[in-house]
């Protein structure tokens, strides 16, 4: 079943944004007090509705979710609207995976996007999920990366 999240939810979505971390890898780069911060940026962003997660539930434990984000960075904070759509948060627990799960939450995030008035939406996607996304109609960018 198809859960709307609440701040109620968040302690679990970001446990399991943590466990997304560990899986690809970047999570070595993390503070100590990483579980805090994201729990009080993502109240923050809940409370000024700039941010919805969709989450699949079963025995009353959520086992997927996907987030919608309102953001305002350079460059689009210039453009008209001034706010772009982010997905991301996109997590399947390994035993339910490829069950259509992540691709009905990224669903439910775009028309959630898209009643905010968002004409455009980003989203990074990790090297299982590019074929998903592809299939939604989203386009590989010229973005490039440099880790320093």
């Amino acid at each position: 079943m198809i859960i709307e999240a609440t701040k109620k939810d968040l302690n679990k979505i970001v446990k399991l944004k943590l466990k997304m971390f560990q899986e690809a890898g970047p999570d070595n780069n993390l503070p100590s007090n990483i579980y805090d911060n994201i729990l009080d940026h993502y109240t923050s962003l809940y409370e000024n509705d700039r941010i919805k997660h969709f989450c699949y539930k079963e025995n009353n434990e959520i086992i997927a979710c996907a987030g919608g984000f309102i953001k305002d960075d350079i460059p689009y904070c210039f453009f008209e609207p001034y706010y772009y759509g982010f997905i991301g948060d996109v997590y399947t627990v390994k035993e339910y995976r490829n069950k259509g799960y992540a691709t009905k939450l990224t669903k439910e995030v775009i028309k959630w996007l898209k009643s905010k008035e968002v004409k455009t939406i980003r989203l990074l996607a990790s090297k299982e999920g590019k074929s998903i996304y592809k299939k939604m109609g989203f386009e590989n960018t010229d973005e490039m990366y440099l880790e320093i």
